[in-house]
């Protein structure tokens, strides 16, 4: 029992160990997001002082001046110089958002003419106190743009100006392209870059078909207020010349150039050049009066798939590409053609007589007319058939080609294509029959011997 009693409270404290653990987590848990949500409430701004260093005058209603000391009173002065004027206390409202935070705030309510100085006193000013804070108020920045001279056009305008002094932090300046209708309408919108020497620059995106005239701004924002602006007029002519491919064709044999013809139809300006791509080359094309061009590879191709792409470009730097974009020409394998003497060439000649010096069957490709035996050296005024490689004098007998028609009868024995014959018959028949007979012979006389 006493066992049994020690394992249950065991078991007890072994719960209430985990629950408290528990609730340790949960509750740390808890404070910490607490925590985070009080310190999201406070001010991110100094202890004491103002939100900002320097700031345009014209934004002084975002001027914002901090103090941890609940029971604060501050007093504001503008000032020009190192003296500070009684008579330029400058009024302001106490602004602190709620009673969480340990800062209160002050949103300073005075627009001063010129570019001074905000000095901040802790109470009432006496002769000797000195500032505890200040804040330089500049005057707004004064942008300019350049003129434009000259009708533009293209993919992008350029925008070009410049900024009086140097921008504080959180100053932005956007360029944008409006159209000038009664009510403009805004086209392009670009962000504007400062540089070191105070010069703005940006790239204006711009639509095909723009033909007219039309307003660049641009505006410089601080705060979320505009400070100052400038705007310039321009006349642009965006529509791109039209290139087409007109003739091209779509297979050649190695070793053949590539040529391709087309035009260009002029629209916004005259064509300043044509270039055409395909692998990694480009190769410019004179184009004519009436805007046609031909562009021939300057070398041949070897086997496989080329694509070609066409693009005009006229004086306002105006871009198009051909239509269709791609033009792709196959060019083929090379064609091995043999040396094969056409059939028409070859003469058959018939054998009319034939030497008894001959004791085998003669190939017919063996006989030959003069054109041949011209071909191995044999006297081009000899105009009979012939034994290949023979010499006329030697012939005499032989073969004789030009015997006439009566002549074929003076001898039974003829060459044919499957050896000779006698009277007409192939000798093969003359051989069987003559084995006949002997094996018929031989065969009477072993039956007519026996006893």
């Amino acid at each position: 029992m006493v066992l049994r009693g020690g394992v249950r409270q065991f078991h007890k404290q072994s719960l209430l160990f985990i629950a408290s653990f528990f609730m340790l987590i949960t509750g740390m848990s808890a404070t910490h997001v607490a925590y985070a949500n009080a310190t999201d409430a406070q001010l991110t701004s100094p202890e004491l002082g103002f939100s900002k260093s320097s700031i345009y005058r014209s934004q002084i209603d975002t001027l914002r001046y901090y103090s941890s000391d609940s029971d604060a009173d501050p007093t504001f002065y503008v000032v020009s110089g190192n003296e500070t004027d009684e008579g330029s206390q400058v009024t302001s409202e106490d602004v602190t958002p709620d009673e969480a935070t340990s800062y209160k705030a002050w949103k300073i309510s005075y627009s001063p003419s010129a570019a001074v100085k905000l000095l901040v006193y802790g109470g009432t000013k006496e002769a000797d106190s000195e500032a505890v804070a200040s804040v330089s108020l500049l005057d707004n920045p004064e942008i300019s743009l350049n003129e434009y001279t000259a009708i533009r056009g293209g993919a992008t305008l350029a925008v070009r100006g410049s900024i009086d002094q140097k921008p504080l932090k959180g100053l932005n300046i956007r360029a944008e392209l409006v159209s000038r209708e009664a009510e403009a309408k805004r086209i392009a919108e670009a962000t504007v870059t400062v540089s070191e020497d105070q010069k703005l620059s940006a790239q204006l995106p711009l639509p095909n078909g723009l033909v007219g005239s039309y307003m660049v701004v641009l505006t410089a924002v601080y705060s979320g207020a505009n400070v100052d602006s400038d705007e310039k007029i321009v006349e642009l002519n965006t529509t791109k010349p039209i290139v087409s491919v007109a003739t091209a064709r779509e297979q050649v044999d190695a070793g053949e150039r590539i040529t391709i013809n087309g035009t260009v139809e002029i629209s916004a300006a005259p064509v300043e050049n044509v270039v055409v791509s395909y692998g990694n080359r480009q190769e410019n094309v004179a184009v004519g009066s009436s805007g046609l061009f031909t562009f021939t590879t300057p070398e041949a191709l070897g086997q496989g798939t080329y694509t070609f792409s066409v693009t005009a470009r006229d004086a306002l730097g105006n871009t198009n590409e051909s239509s269709p974009a791609f033009t792709t020409v196959v060019v083929r394998p090379p064609v091995v053609r043999s040396n094969v003497v056409p059939l028409e060439e070859v003469k058959i000649v018939p054998v009319t007589r034939l030497s008894n010096d001959f004791s085998i069957p003669v190939a017919t490709s063996l006989v030959s007319t003069s054109n041949v035996r011209q071909g191995f050296g044999v006297s081009s005024a000899q105009s009979r058939g012939d034994v290949l490689g023979s010499e006329e004098r030697n012939l005499d007998g032989v073969i004789d080609l030009n015997a006439d028609e009566a002549a074929e009868g003076d001898t039974p024995l003829a060459p044919t294509s499957n050896g000779w014959s006698l009277f007409g018959v192939s000798w093969y028949w003359w051989a069987a029959g003559t084995m006949t007979i002997w094996v018929a012979t031989a065969g009477t006389r072993w039956w007519l011997q026996r006893p």
